[in-house]
């Protein structure tokens, strides 16, 4: 009673402690039919010395270059399905059907192993290739056959009275085979005799009771020092087993008794020599480690997978194929997974991470659903149920009340010590939070809103000593226990506040602003003068502040100056940074398909392309607790140390793949002499790495022409030349992985273009004295020429900038001498205060006219800014009866957009004086600029005036007739500024009329073509 009542125990253990391991595994990459395999069904896989995978399928064999895969086929074959991948020494890949035909690949081509087709009869067939590169066949009821050499040298070994059924060559090189008939292994000898192998068992002693009675598999280890065993299941197996080979014995493996505790059969095995055995089976994988104490199991995943071959490639990759759902690549096995569903959410993502109190990780779903998580501890997530579940937009712990703040349609607050939720009005639609510890509560949104809770006193300060809150900003909310003051009436994404420094930083949707002593400062990037879009902050404990940017990479600022300032020019993987996380010393980011880690001690990159189909995976938050970095994905929560090696320091291989001559194909692996009447090459490259998943970059020159390396990318694998000169010639090529690790191998074809000296010989004695005195004529006569045509050129241009100068200063004299009128007209009727103002905005004009009257060309903001400018001088000088409007079409980036200066305002000063001036009643006046096309930027000048017609009639009435020079000189300037362009600027004036036809207006529609 007592041993079943431990009996049962144990098995509760165990099934408890399997399904813990479910909760979290390995993060892995999923390749099928969709991925481009052709067939999901996979016997076995192999990775050569050149670095390619090879893959053997029921749809034949494939190969792998970490980019894509390559199905290649044999015509002759009797069946596609494809196993027992062997590499020789030669480093030719061997496989068989399952027809008992043996073939070999040779470049992208599969041959048969001919000498064996009249041995086979139509019978399964295993083989082995010994130390000596002689292929050995086993072939049931049948001899064992030596090829030596490979050749059709042909050698029987062992006799074909024996049933065999497996043929393989162990890690020490002794050759064994299994002999159904007499259940027993048996190894070749020297001599050719055979010799039974022992099977001993745990303690020791000689195992009689393992019987063969199905095909025995080998397994080498990663550096062939081991060679695990196993026997296929059959219904007579009472209990599972695994094997290891030693000493010309076979040995019961201590990873035995983990698989007799689950009652899974083994259906292959894998050592990778780093402490790590892993068991497939049919329901999963088994990960199986090694302590002072034994074998214990770390993992089981890939439940219900028939897992029928195991390796790890030469990058750490552990590479798993199964026989109905392809293959899986677990890339680190240090980077863990948790999916939603197995978690016990209603969605598989998780969108939100936040650190709490004593080392706590809260997490919300994408379903809005909010949890508790804790790594390798539980299978589901423990949920806080909630009134109503809605995205989430922005989550937040505060750390003063032990509050979690949610943002939905409002705001929700989860305390974690009462474990209740409270719904709170304010922070409307927020998109992030920031708890300031004197109790000041700053969210961001359509604005920005400080609240207080429970504190007159101090929020009283906040709005009159601190921020200078009007009175209509305060938001009164009915029963509400925060008191809420709009700070600034704007849109805005990320927010923070620097306590010791006492600075607050909002990522506005039009730049970066900082309040300081009671100011609202800009920053722009000091290289580009444009504004930073910054979209999350985080910060270190020395003051160093991290900017997430939209699509301007990474800032770190401190004592508001930046100290670095990082892209994709510099260590970044995106420009498009989602979220930032800081611990003592390292910055960790959330980029597109990435997460990226800055050190500030060391000042290096850790960079981790995240696994499990990168490309249909999203990634939304990071947060560092306890030296774990956690990242949430669509797929669930990814976590990884933080001193995770991620540099791939696998040198990629690189391969010729073809050498084309005017679409004939030669060998690559010899050099040649080409005809001179070689017209194109073309060479296809190859660069292999899994690890890279196809991240490589070429690098090639063509010695004998130029030393320099040419770089390309991966998709750019094919080079081509034409027309080369006669001569020696070798091409070069290496490639790159991501991190700039070169091929330890350079790639080399070798090759002549002849050259017909004779022919050469005889047309230049024919032709060079017929020529040689014409052509000596021609060159002076083309030098005295070009020198006369370059002064030529020389002198317009002079001329050109001459006129331009002198026109851009007439104008400004022009521009100055009306502003000083309206002026004046101001000083005359004594009104002292408007004349203050006015004097203030014409200085300021003054300033910007100055520094724009120096430049061929500004910005169409310059330009905007200054229109502003004269305008409110006109609209002072007109009162309440002139109003003007200044339109920006969206996605119009004015910084960008250059423009000739000076060249709008006289429209807009002839708008005024000649339509606006002489009507009565409301005076309207409207620009709006937008992109005609791609190249040119339109500007409409559109005024309410008297029209054209009625100005014209005016100005005949007057004693002395005026023409306004602005009007002129901007004529003569355009026809000066339109010389010798293609797309030229141009005006076209539309008279407006009323629905009885009465002049009500004038447009100005002014093409600017944009300057580069």
């Amino acid at each position: 009673m007592l041993f079943r009542s431990s009996i049962l125990s144990l098995f509760l253990f165990l099934l408890l402690s399997v399904g813990n391991l479910f909760a979290q595994v390995p993060s892995y990459i999923h390749f099928d039919v969709s991925s481009g395999l052709p067939s999901n069904e996979i016997y076995s896989i192999k990775q050569d010395v050149n670095g390619f995978l090879w893959i053997g399928t029921d749809a034949g064999l494939v190969r792998y270059d970490g980019n894509s895969f390559f199905l290649l086929n044999n015509p002759y074959s009797r069946g596609v399905s494809v196993s027992g991948l062997i590499e020789d020494r030669e480093g030719k890949m061997w496989f068989n059907n399952f027809s008992g035909q043996i073939f070999y690949v040779k470049g992208d081509s599969i041959y048969k192993f001919q000498p064996w087709e009249k041995y086979y009869k139509n019978q399964l067939a295993d083989f082995t290739i010994d130390d000596n590169n002689d292929i050995l066949i086993n072939n049931n009821e049948n001899f064992v056959y030596k090829f030596k050499n490979q050749q059709d040298r042909v050698e029987k070994l062992v006799d074909s009275i024996n049933t065999k059924q497996a043929i393989t060559k162990m890690n020490d090189g002794k050759i064994v085979v299994t002999f159904l008939n007499k259940a027993q292994l048996y190894s070749i000898e020297p001599n050719n005799s055979i010799k039974l192998l022992p099977i001993y068992d745990l303690d020791g002693t000689q195992n009689n009771r393992s019987k063969l009675v199905n095909q025995f598999q080998f397994y080498h280890s990663y550096l062939n020092k081991q060679t695990l065993g196993l026997q296929r299941r059959n219904p007579n197996d009472k209990q599972p087993y695994l094997y290891y080979y030693k000493d010309a014995a076979i040995y019961v493996h201590p990873a035995t008794v983990i698989l007799k505790k689950l009652q899974m059969y083994p259906l292959s095995a894998y050592d990778d020599d780093n402490g790590n055995i892993f068991v497939g089976t049919e329901q999963g994988l088994l990960w199986i480690k090694k302590n002072n104490e034994g074998y214990y199991l770390q993992k089981y995943f890939l439940k219900n997978e028939a897992v029928s071959s195991i390796m790890r490639d030469r990058g750490g990759s552990i590479w798993v194929s199964t026989l109905k759902n392809g293959i899986y690549q677990i890339p680190n096995l240090n980077i863990w997974m948790s999916g939603g569903i197995e978690m016990g959410l209603k969605t598989e993502g998780v969108s939100h991470l936040v650190i709490g109190k004593n080392g706590a990780l809260y997490a919300a779903s994408i379903a809005g659903e909010i949890f508790s998580y804790q790594k390798f501890n539980t299978t589901q997530a423990l949920q806080f149920k909630q009134s109503y579940q809605r995205d989430i937009q922005a989550m937040e712990f505060d750390s003063v009340g032990n509050n979690i703040f949610l943002s939905k349609l409002l705001t929700d607050v989860y305390n974690v010590d009462t474990k209740k939720y409270t719904e709170q009005n304010f922070g409307s639609s927020a998109k992030d939070y920031f708890f300031r510890k004197d109790g000041v509560i700053f969210s961001s949104g359509n604005a920005l809103v400080a609240s207080v809770k429970n504190n007159p006193k101090l929020f009283e300060k906040v709005i009159t000593e601190e921020f200078h809150v009007k009175k209509d900003s305060i938001l009164n909310i009915p029963q509400s226990p925060y008191q809420n003051a709009l700070i600034v009436k704007q849109r805005n994404k990320g927010i923070w506040y620097q306590e010791n420094e006492k600075i607050l930083w909002v990522g506005f949707v039009d730049g970066l602003r900082y309040f300081e002593n009671h100011e609202w400062k800009k920053m722009n990037d000091p290289i580009t003068d444009q504004p930073i879009i910054a979209f999350h902050f985080a910060e270190f404990l020395d003051g160093t502040l991290c900017i997430a940017t939209i699509n301007q990479g990474l800032y770190l600022v401190k004592g508001k100056k930046i100290l670095k300032h990082f892209t994709t020019q510099n260590g970044l993987l995106s420009n498009r940074i989602k979220r930032v996380s800081t611990d003592e010393d390292a910055v960790w980011m959330v980029m597109p398909g990435a997460v990226q880690g800055y050190r500030l001690s060391t000042q290096k990159f850790t960079k981790l392309v995240i696994a499990n189909n990168t490309a249909k995976e999203e990634l939304y938050d990071v947060a560092i607790l306890r030296d774990t970095v956690y990242i949430a994905t669509s797929k669930g929560i990814q976590f990884f140390p933080e001193t995770i090696a991620t540099i791939n320091t696998e040198a990629p291989n690189i391969l010729i793949n073809s050498f084309n001559v005017d679409g004939k194909k030669y060998q690559t692996d010899i050099a040649h002499l080409l005809a001179h009447s070689v017209n194109t090459i073309s060479i296809s490259l190859q660069g292999i790495s899994v690890k890279s998943s196809g991240a490589l970059t070429y690098q090639y020159r063509l010695l004998g022409s130029d030393t320099n390396w040419v770089t390309a990318s991966a998709s750019q694998n094919i080079v081509r030349y034409v027309s080369l000169p006669s001569g020696k010639y070798t091409f070069e090529a290496r490639a790159l992985n991501e991190d700039g690790y070169i091929s330890k191998n350079t790639a080399r074809i070798n090759f002549t273009i002849e050259e017909q000296w004779w022919v050469l010989l005889i047309a230049s004695l024919v032709i060079s004295s017929a020529v040689y005195y014409y052509f000596i004529n021609r060159i002076n006569y083309f030098k005295k020429k070009n020198l006369a045509e370059i002064e030529q050129v020389r002198t317009r241009e002079e001329i050109r900038n001459s006129q331009l100068s002198a026109l851009k200063a007439q104008m400004n004299p022009h521009f100055i001498f009306n502003v000083l009128n309206s002026i004046q007209e101001i000083i005359l009727v004594n009104d002292k205060r408007q004349a203050n103002s006015y004097l203030g905005k014409f200085a300021d004009l003054m300033r910007l006219t100055l520094d724009q009257s120096s430049k061929i060309a500004i910005s169409l903001d310059d330009e905007i800014r200054s229109l502003t400018l004269y305008l409110e001088l006109e609209a002072l000088r007109f009162e309440e009866n002139f109003t003007y409007d200044i339109k920006v079409a969206d996605m119009l980036y004015t910084y960008n957009i250059l423009i000739p200066a000076m060249l709008i305002q006289p429209y807009v000063e002839n708008a005024i004086k000649h339509g606006l001036m002489h009507l009565q009643g409301e005076k309207k006046l409207t620009l709006s600029f937008s992109l005609f096309n791609d190249h040119t930027l339109l500007c409409i000048i559109d005024d309410n005036g008297i029209g054209r017609r009625r100005s014209s009639e005016l100005n005949r009435m007057r004693e002395k007739k005026h023409t306004s020079f602005a009007t002129g000189a901007t004529q003569r300037r355009l026809e000066l500024l339109n010389q010798g362009r293609e797309q030229t600027i141009t005006v076209s004036f539309v008279d407006q009329v009323d629905e009885l036809g009465k002049d009500c207006g004038t447009k100005v529609l002014l093409y600017i073509p944009l300057i580069s």
